[in-house]
Formats: structure tokens, sequence, C-alpha cells
């Protein structure tokens, strides 16, 4: 069965040091600054985006007066900045905004527009903003708000009018005005409709390095990495020509390698961000973000020692900077450098902010040395999320060997959370212990549960039909993977675990083959579907074929099951001699391997190989 089994309590439990190095991913992730999606970014940051700066909902002393309000309207703005100095800006937008449609007073619609901002609520900015532009055409401001509205509703063409406008009467420096335009999009639009309309900006500013750096912003914002490099090398280009002064050049230089930094982080390969950050630091040793991002690439390139001498030079300059420490630690780790990185982990829990993750992997570390106690000691020193549910975890984890299903059990229940992806992890965990127990029902019942509250979890469906093929419940079985490819059509997993399965009972090979096509396609370089492939060809009479992937797969994973496809296929194809050396080379290799130990002899009674 070509899907990941789990043979022992670690499924999501135990880091192993080879694991550590995503450590520094969620690390990046915890405490860097970073991206967030359209959907997680809340309508905060688009107030934030379309607010004029000198706005504010704070009662105001002025009182707007013309020829058209009556002393009932004065009374009425006067009820209304009560109820802002009462904190209920929303009830005084509620008396005021029917009054300023009534008397276009310039002043009385500025400040209605200032409580609209206000209730949190886009309907009311939006006509609110409306209802500005009809009686201040001439302002700019309401223009400005006017095509970020736009943006937000992705209404891209009447932006770009609006903008237009916007742009004929702005009174800002235009090298100002595009950079302040990017920061306001990023917070407004999504990515569909925020770049082609900045790329309207950049083409009507081809000449300023504030346009491409600007674009740089909303690239890397959204994650288009490749774009965001691209157009901060433009900004460098146009920089160096630019008639800034000296010191403006360096600072402009210094944001944009720190914004190509996390460009290139964002990159999948790392080379180029190796090459061009390190130059850029012969110059600028003492850029310490760049500094630290570039050790992150070098980790990234799994170049260690480098990301570790680099990281000390950061905290020898720096030696707060527990981020650094951290990473310093984990790459130590990696590195079987225990002590140091027990060193630097102590240090890391002496900054308030670190402390929980400090422990946690002062924790990490001690399992790693089987120091059982010490281990446990750490890890009940954790108190913050997510760290304090995994600590749990590992708790239970070290204590099953030793005292069983009912003291890992124990630790699981004690944990008191609320949060839907702790209990989820709970329960998994749970499934897990009862699993290794032989208790196949009381873990089946477990994923149930956990899948209830996270239906979609592609690796908890897969951990269920890894469970429901053990116990042989093939329709089950297959109903979890159908279920996962129903929900990612793209899972590999899925996609190889249900056409091995196929190919396994021998029949459906139709299916198997349309389902292990689409996983090689997708992961043409996988081992475990490269076996799939080939042992679907075998089971096809199609040993040419089946050697060409089987030879394949073994070229990238010595491992025994396709080490006894491979052998398989060479005595088919008549090459008994080559199939008895492959054999015999990996007889030491597999030699608790019952099936592979008799593999020859099945071979030459002519027993079939499953």
């Amino acid at each position: 069965m070509k899907i990941e089994k789990n043979t022992k309590p670690k499924d999501g439990l135990k880091m192993k040091r080879n694991a550590l190095l995503s450590g520094l991913v969620l690390v990046n992730v915890l405490f860097a600054s970073g991206c967030s999606s359209m959907s997680e970014r809340s309508s905060v940051d688009f107030l934030k985006a379309i607010q004029p700066e000198e706005a504010t909902a704070e009662p105001r002393e002025q009182l707007y007066t013309s020829s058209g309000l009556t002393a009932g309207m004065m009374t009425q703005i006067l009820a209304a900045e009560l109820l802002v100095e009462k904190g209920q800006p929303a009830k005084a937008y509620e008396l005021l905004f029917p009054l300023a449609e009534q008397t276009r007073d310039v002043g009385l619609v500025e400040r209605t527009f200032q409580l609209s901002m206000a209730t949190y609520q886009e309907p009311e900015i939006f006509k609110t903003t409306q209802l500005w532009l009809e009686v201040d055409p001439a302002n700019p401001v309401p223009w400005r708000a006017a095509y970020l509205m736009s943006l937000r509703q992705g209404d891209l063409n009447l932006a770009i009018e609006q903008w237009n406008q916007y742009q004929k009467i702005s009174d800002l420096e235009r090298t100002e005005d595009v950079l302040s335009t990017a920061q306001r999009v990023v917070r407004s639009a999504k990515a569909e409709v925020a770049m082609p309309f900045y790329e309207v900006v950049v083409s009507q500013n081809p000449t300023l390095w504030q346009s491409y750096y600007g674009l740089g912003v909303l690239a890397t914002h959204y994650g288009l990495a490749e774009e965001s490099v691209e157009s901060l090398q433009k900004a460098l280009s146009l920089l160096k020509t630019s008639e800034a002064t000296l010191d403006m050049k360096r600072n402009a230089e210094k944001q944009i390698y720190q914004l190509l930094s996390q460009s290139y982080l964002q990159m999948d390969n790392p080379n180029e961000g190796l090459s061009v950050l390190s130059a850029y630091l012969v110059e600028k040793p003492d850029d310490w973000l760049v500094q630290e991002r570039l050790a992150r690439l070098e980790v990234k390139a799994n170049e260690l020692s480098s990301a570790e001498k680099r990281y000390e030079t950061i905290l020898k300059a720096n030696p707060g900077a527990a981020t650094s420490r951290l990473s310093l630690a984990l790459l130590q780790i990696e590195r079987e450098k225990f002590v140091d990185a027990k060193t630097n982990l102590l240090q890391v829990t002496e900054t308030q902010a670190y402390e929980s993750v400090g422990f946690y992997y002062l924790g990490v570390l001690g399992q790693e040395q089987n120091q059982v106690e010490e281990a446990i000691g750490f890890f009940n020193r954790v108190e913050a999320m997510p760290y304090a549910v995994d600590a749990k975890l590992h708790i239970a984890e070290m204590l099953y060997p030793d005292q069983g299903l009912e003291a890992a059990l124990g630790v699981l229940d004690s944990i008191k959370t609320s949060d839907v992806e702790a209990e989820v992890k709970i329960l998994r965990a749970k499934a897990i212990f009862y699993r290794v127990s032989g208790q196949n029902e009381q873990a089946a019942k477990r994923y149930e549960d956990a899948l209830k509250l996270a239906p979609k979890s592609e690796e908890m469906l897969l951990s269920q039909a890894a469970l429901f093929y053990e116990l042989q419940a093939y329709e089950d079985y297959v109903e979890s993977l159908e279920k996962l490819l129903s929900i990612n059509p793209d899972s590999v997993k899925a996609l190889n675990a249900l056409g091995y399965y196929y190919v396994e009972q021998g029949h459906s090979f139709d299916k198997a083959s349309l389902l292990l096509e689409r996983a090689l396609a997708l992961a043409p370089e996988s081992y475990y579907v490269l076996d799939s492939v080939g042992w679907l060809a075998y089971q096809q009479n199609d040993f040419v074929s089946a050697k060409k992937y089987l030879t394949k797969a073994l070229a990238l994973e010595h491992d025994e099951e396709v080490v006894i496809h491979l052998v398989a296929t060479h005595w088919q194809l008549g090459q008994k001699e080559k199939a008895k050396q492959l054999w015999q080379k990996h007889l030491p290799e597999f030699s608790k391997n019952k099936r592979y130990q008799k593999l020859i002899e099945n071979l030459q009674s002519g027993v079939a190989i499953k």
C-alpha cells in the first residue's frame, strides 16, 4: 500500500533533527514581518488607507455655519458632537449625514465623512465619499478615497478614472504620491485589481524609481516574488541616475534591498538572492535586517555553516536579537552542537515574548538527547500558544514507551483549550496512541471526531485512510481517499495511494492508470509515484516500461519496496543474474525484511510477487 504508515507515535508529535530547519520557517512566520491575504486582512487596514491624515472622529469645537444652517440644524450638530464625546460616533453619523446631504455644507460633509470612518461600515463610507465628491470636486482627498473604494469593490476601470482625476488636482509631489499610493492600495485591494491598477500608475511615471519601488511593495505583499524582484531591480537602476542627494540615495537603496531580501525569501530557488544580497552586504555589512534574511536564505540553500556564522555575526553586533538567537540555536541542534544550542536557548527564554518558544525548543533538545526528565521539565514551562499544546504532545510521546497508553492519554486529557486547531491536534494524537496500542477501533473514532472539526484536512484524511487499510475496511479506505481528492484533486499522496491500491488489488487498471498518470505529472521526481507507475506497468506485463520507472525510483531513494519491484522486473525480463546481483547488493540493508529475504526463492518457484 503506497500510503504513509504510522508504526509508532510520531505522527505530528516528535520533531526529529531533520525537521528542525522547518522550525526556522515557523520562527519567521511568528516573528518576522509578513504578508496576509485579503481575506485575512481586517477592514481596519482599509480604513487607514482611505483616512485623510488630518481626519479624526474626536469631538470638534468647530461648528460649520453657512447661510443655510438654521438654529435647529445647529442644535442637531451640537447633539452629534456630544455623542462623539460620549464615544458614540456611529450614532453621531446617523444624525449628521441627513443634515450634510440636505445642506451640502462642505465642512459638514467632511466632518460626516470622518464620522463615517468610525462606523466601520463600507456602505456608509461609500455614500459619504460620493456626497463629498459632489460638493467639493476640487478637493483631492475625496477623489483619493473614491479610487480606493472602487479598488476595494473590484471596479478597476472606475478606480483608474478616479485616480486620473485625483492626479490632476493632487497637491503632493509626484514622487511622494506614487509611494503613498502603493501603501494605500496594498491595504485596500486584492491582487487581481491592485496590481493592474498600480501598473497604470507606473506607466504614467516610468522614470521615477519610486514607481517601481511601489510596484515591488505590492508584488512582495501578494507573494509575487519574481515580479517584485524585477521591479525592485528597475528601481535600483533608476535610483542611480536620479537627481536625489547622496544621503537620499543611500537611504532609498537600503529600503529597496531590504524589500528585495524579503522577495528573495519568497522564491523557491535561493541562488539569485544569495548572490545579489552577498554583493550588497560587502558594501553595507551593518544592514542587519538584510544580514538576517541572507542567513535564512543560506538555511534554505542548506549552507548551514555559513548561516551559523552569519547569525553569530548578527548577535555579536545585536546581542538582544532574539529571533536570530533562536534561529542560531535551531541550526546548532541540526548540526548537533547541543551545548551551544542550549546556551542560546536559555538566553532566548530571558526575553519575555520568546520565553515559551525558548522553553519549547529546550524541551525538543532534551528529547533529542534522550534526557527525558529535563525535557519534560522544560516542556511544562511552555505557556504560550501554539507551543503549549505541542509541548504536551511531546510529553505524552515520551511517557508512552514506559508508562503506556493511560499515561499518554492522561497528559492529553489535561490540555484545556477552546482552540479548534489545538483540539484537532489532541484528537489526532489520541488516534495515534490508540493505533500503536493496537486499539484501531478507538483510533478510528478519534479520527472521525477530528475530521468533524477539520473535514478538509488532507493529512488527517490520509491518516484515516491508512488506518482503514490496516483494518481491511477497503471500502472506507477508498471513500476517504476519494473524499480527499474531491477537496484537493492535486493531492499527489491521495492519487498515488488510490492508484496503487487498484494495482495491488489487481483490478481497475484503467482507474489506476488515470490516477497515477496525474500523480506523475504533478510529481515527476517522486520515487514512490515512480514506483507505483512502474509496478502498474509490471502488472500489465510491460516489463520494459516497468524497468525504466523503477530504475529511476531507485536512483532517487533506496527503498526496499522499489528494490523488490525492480528485482522482480529484471527476473521477468530474463535478466536473472542481474536480478540476483541487485538482490544480493541490498540484502544486508534489508536483512529484517522476510519478504525481501525470500524474494529470489519465490521468483524461482514462480510465486507471484505482491
